[in-house]
């Protein structure tokens, strides 16, 4: 004989009031209850975020050509929300926040720490080693200082060297 669940027992309103009173418990409980119970079970948490991860994937998988469309209408739409994803990711990257930023962008006083240039939007410098956030730099210098710690540095010294009078 199959198990009956005790909501099937019960009737229209009564299964009503029930539902209501789990929305309450968990309106007031649920956020510390899942706090409490994804510090409990950490495999579980894991084998879930894995399980989600794959989903996505095989979604855009199958529907790579619209998901693309609508990021691509959804940036067109509103490039300032864009903007700001994007500027908060670049800061996350290097273990900025975006007042991080703020603050340095106005110590420079908007300007380039290497030309002085003033920039409305200046790049985070840092040791690509370390990854140790050094000064904002426009995008020139940025590229710039990125070519001279460029591994081939010593081979680009030699060639202007041979070619020094021409």
């Amino acid at each position: 004989m199959a198990h009956k669940q005790i909501s099937d027992a019960m009737t229209p309103e009564e299964r009503e009031r029930r539902r209501e009173s789990c929305r309450k418990w968990y309106a007031k409980n649920g956020k510390e209850y899942a706090r409490k119970w994804r510090a409990e079970h950490p495999e579980s948490v894991a084998r879930q975020n894995e399980n989600r991860k794959a989903a996505s994937r095989r979604y855009y998988e199958r529907n790579k050509e619209l998901v693309n469309a609508r990021v691509r209408e959804r940036r067109a739409a509103d490039p300032e929300r864009t903007y700001a994803y994007n500027r908060v990711a670049t800061c996350r990257k290097y273990g900025l926040t975006p007042e991080d930023y703020a603050r340095m962008y106005d110590i420079q006083d908007g300007r380039c720490a290497a030309c002085g240039d003033p920039q409305d939007v200046l790049c985070i410098d840092h040791n690509h080693t370390t990854n140790v956030v050094r000064e904002l730099l426009c995008a020139r210098c940025n590229k710039a200082i990125g070519y001279i710690e460029h591994p081939l540095r010593p081979r680009w010294e030699a060639y202007l060297g041979r070619h020094a009078d021409a």
